[in-house]
């Protein structure tokens, strides 16, 4: 038998006060948990934070009037000086007395700042949250505030669980922004940089693509919603003012984040078709070199060179066979490591 302080804790879920999920920006963010903006550089990710900071400030978040409960805006940036942090915030309509920022720390012994590390930082960052009734933080941009462990994936992954319990014990929402991926293969939900972990704490990612009807616009989609069916994307634009940039909301998007990630998406380039036509050209065996040559050159208008590319790529086997009656070494064979070549 366990002693009691080894004991498991079994709650029985009829004793389970029961919460609701709210949601704002079209839907898109889950208010009190950790949120995901994403895009590539130039799409407005920070633009479109502080247009929801900026609401948030002022107790109505665009483009759906979302009300919060606390109007304290924390941002925590190692990217935007003050004054740049500032004219974002002032141009975007806030009210400058609800937004905190907390970009530099004191160094070591006192000496100097330091940039702020989202793992060292977060006590820190807990208590300014309860100290000054803090409803919403953003983090820009994520990838800056983990330094080094961004390159271990149980680190970031155990570091951004952590946040997203801050959010909902402090009944603080958090919206981070991290860029995409150069590589637009494969589903949007692998598109986010750094580890796969670093959205699986997240509540919601979002991302801004461009519309591919309309270059002056943007799209804003739902790449993840794990409490809730996923909303319509919206359409926004930029409007320039003498106070600066600023988001204006337009609607409704009828596109998806899966269409716009095949729209962004250059397909196969032509070394990665010459890998499959070689996969597939030599599966029943070693083939001449020079009718491999003419065959692909004739069906996918690729050259010598690409070919020789792809050939290194999956470490081909490569034979020159004497012909009978003939002088030298012969014509060169390829085939798939491990070929038969009886």
């Amino acid at each position: 038998m366990s002693s009691p302080s080894s004991a498991p804790r079994v709650i029985k879920l009829a004793d389970v006060a029961p919460t609701t999920t709210e949601l704002f920006v079209g839907g898109h963010l889950v208010v009190d948990s950790l949120n995901l903006i994403e895009g590539l550089p130039g799409m407005a990710k920070t633009m479109l934070a502080y247009a929801i900071g900026a609401g948030h400030s002022q107790g109505s978040v665009p483009p759906d009037g979302y009300t919060p409960k606390r109007h304290g805006v924390l941002v925590l940036t190692n990217e935007d000086s003050r004054s740049v942090v500032q004219a974002r915030f002032k141009a975007a309509g806030a009210d400058l007395d609800k937004v905190m920022l907390m970009a530099e720390l004191p160094g070591q012994h006192g000496r100097g700042t330091r940039p702020l590390d989202l793992e060292r930082d977060q006590p820190l960052i807990a208590d300014v949250v309860e100290e000054h009734s803090v409803g919403l933080m953003l983090i820009d941009a994520l990838t800056t505030g983990l330094g080094d462990r961004a390159a271990s994936a149980p680190a970031v992954a155990k570091l951004m669980a952590a946040y997203r319990a801050m959010a909902e014990s402090l009944l603080v929402t958090i919206i981070a922004i991290r860029h995409l991926r150069k590589d637009s293969s494969g589903p949007a939900i692998l598109h986010g940089a750094g580890h796969l972990g670093t959205g699986g704490a997240a509540r919601a990612i979002a991302r801004i693509d461009p519309d591919p009807d309309d270059s002056d616009r943007r799209v804003l989609s739902s790449v993840k919603l794990n409490v809730a069916r996923g909303p319509v994307a919206l359409s926004f634009h930029i409007n320039d003012s003498s106070a600066g940039p600023t988001i204006e909301f337009l609607g409704p998007s009828k596109w998806t984040a899966e269409d716009l990630r095949a729209i962004r998406s250059p397909g196969p380039s032509k070394r990665d078709v010459a890998r499959t036509f070689l996969i597939e050209s030599l599966t029943s065996g070693p083939r001449l070199r020079h009718d491999l040559v003419h065959e692909i050159d004739q069906t996918h208008g690729i050259g010598e060179r690409t070919l020789e590319s792809a050939k290194a790529d999956l470490s081909l086997e490569d034979r020159q066979i004497p012909i009978t009656g003939r002088r030298g070494r012969g014509p060169s064979w390829w085939a798939l490591p491990g070929s038969d070549w009886d």
